[in-house]
């Protein structure tokens, strides 16, 4: 089979399951077996597919179109700028995180060396980033799963970072620092509430990490540990960076207002605000 018949067979079939964007899904899935990019798959169109190129395509097809995320199969996603590695242990990152990166970066200095713990780092994507763009700061990727942890410890790895980033596992309830000790933290924890669990994507519900989304108390129960721990272990004028839902940014702020100042909130480019942020009172 040559491989713009694959192509076209892999795009009609995800069509017709249903799925997201086939056209794309079909190029990356291909382009992901034969080693490859967009370029290459045009240069490759009239060429001849071996049997075991074949095989191991549609069988990642088949996967995708139960429903399982292109990340997964490719076992990679960009996120600001940056390629890291993913599975079934890690939230896949999304372009909504990358306002919580921005966030920080806007309001921390960049010229001085400062101290930073990711909570619920996930594949490290949000800490990783962060020390990539900011030679001078070192900090702690934070998550209560070792499968996790060994995802965030090899793209720290592979990003050069290893040095400046440790990664520890750590219940996020009960953080391993000192006090006083940060100069900021930066966390997405779970905020969805068990009883929206109806308004999750299925292929989202279906494969990634339940631990990683759902938080008692209508969404809020990990938020709020995240703050009362930061206002134990940030320096005066220390400062949090959170990622919430489209609806919780009024809440959240509520519970900042009792340990922290310039509080405020960040819209994302659907004009939700999904960061909220504020600096430990002296």
């Amino acid at each position: 089979m040559l491989v713009r018949e694959a192509e076209r067979l892999a795009r009609r079939s995800l069509t017709e399951a249903g799925r997201d964007s086939p056209a794309l899904s079909a190029r990356l899935l291909l382009a992901h077996v034969l080693g490859t990019d967009h370029t290459g798959i045009l240069l490759k169109a009239d060429e001849e597919l071996s049997a075991s190129q074949s095989a191991a395509f549609f069988a990642l097809v088949e996967r995708r179109r139960r429903g399982e995320p292109v990340a997964y199969l490719l076992g990679r996603r960009e996120f600001y700028g940056l390629d890291f590695q993913v599975n079934a242990a890690t939230l896949i990152p999304r372009p909504e995180s990358e306002h919580l990166v921005d966030c920080v970066l806007s309001h921390e200095d960049r010229a001085r060396p400062l101290f930073f713990a990711d909570l619920g780092c996930g594949s490290g994507n949000l800490g990783i980033a962060l020390a990539h763009h900011c030679p001078l700061w070192r900090g702690f990727l934070l998550d209560t799963s070792s499968a996790a942890l060994a995802v965030a410890r090899e793209n720290s790895r592979q990003h050069g970072l290893a040095e400046r980033l440790g990664c520890i596992r750590a219940n996020l309830a009960r953080l391993p620092f000192a006090n006083a000790s940060l100069s900021f933290l930066v966390a997405n924890p779970p905020y969805i509430a068990f009883e929206e669990r109806h308004e999750v994507m299925a292929e989202v519900l279906d494969f990634e990490p339940h631990t990683a989304l759902f938080a008692e108390d209508h969404g809020y129960a990990m938020l709020a540990k995240a703050i009362e721990e930061a206002s134990k272990h940030l320096l005066p004028q220390g400062g949090i960076y959170l990622e919430h839902g489209a609806t919780q940014a009024a809440r959240v702020r509520q519970l900042l207002a009792e340990n922290f100042t310039d509080i405020g909130s960040l819209r994302d480019l659907a004009g939700h605000e999904r960061v909220s942020f504020g600096r430990l009172k002296a």
